[in-house]
């Protein structure tokens, strides 16, 4: 292959990182209506507490040392495992008894009396089965209003984010709205009263805005 071939087919292929890295980057933030995502966490929350599906543990490796290791393990890992579930359950199970808002059956609000407690609860969330999900309290002034958002990282290689965003009213701080999973591990917030919105920027540009109509749901 010539020095001009090669020389496309390189050109070509950054092309495609650059493409991909923008597509990747540009994900847009949809923002869920209060309703929708109370439910949805209620539900999300409810699966981890109603969870009794066996722990399995597989095979690793493919030596027969790597099996015998296995075997030997296999108990010991199934015991840790089966307790960090319950762990988990028990958190949840608390956080759902004590924020969570039922009117006749229907769940209407989700929230806590203490800043802390609401990012404490954020790192009991599981969001990948691999990697721990890190969270990233930010607290901003928009329209008198105190907001709250919690910023989850979660994920290997690509780092996925989420955002759960809280107001403080009534001496409660209440989840008013998430986003969708956008796959990108670097954004700044921006207040921005002129436009009535909080601004969420990566390096490649806008990813996407919180309205302040959104921010006075109640």
């Amino acid at each position: 292959m010539d020095k001009k071939k090669i020389s496309t087919l390189l050109s070509l292929m950054m092309l495609f990182c650059m493409q991909g890295y923008t597509q990747i980057c540009s994900d847009s933030l949809i923002w869920k209506q209060k309703d929708k995502a109370i439910g949805e966490l209620y539900d999300y929350m409810s699966r981890i507490v109603n969870d009794t599906s066996p722990i399995v543990i597989k095979p690793w490796g493919y030596s027969l040392f790597d099996y015998i290791q296995w075997l030997v393990q296999k108990k010991k890992i199934k015991r840790i495992r089966t307790l960090q579930r319950q762990i988990l359950q028990s958190k949840t199970k608390a956080y759902m008894d004590s924020c969570f808002v039922i009117v006749n059956d229907s769940v209407k609000s989700f929230r806590f009396s203490d800043k802390n407690q609401a990012i404490e609860w954020g790192k009991s969330i599981v969001l990948s089965p691999y990697t721990p999900t890190e969270v990233y309290p930010t607290e901003l002034s928009v329209m008198k209003s105190r907001i709250l958002i919690l910023m989850f990282h979660y994920g290997s290689g690509i780092i996925q984010m989420r955002f759960y965003v809280f107001r403080y009213h009534d001496d409660y701080w209440e989840l008013l709205t998430v986003s969708n999973d956008c796959k990108i591990n670097v954004v700044q917030m921006k207040v921005d009263d002129n436009n009535e919105a909080v601004f969420f920027k990566s390096p490649s540009g806008n990813i996407g805005k919180l309205s302040y109509e959104l921010l006075q749901n109640k």
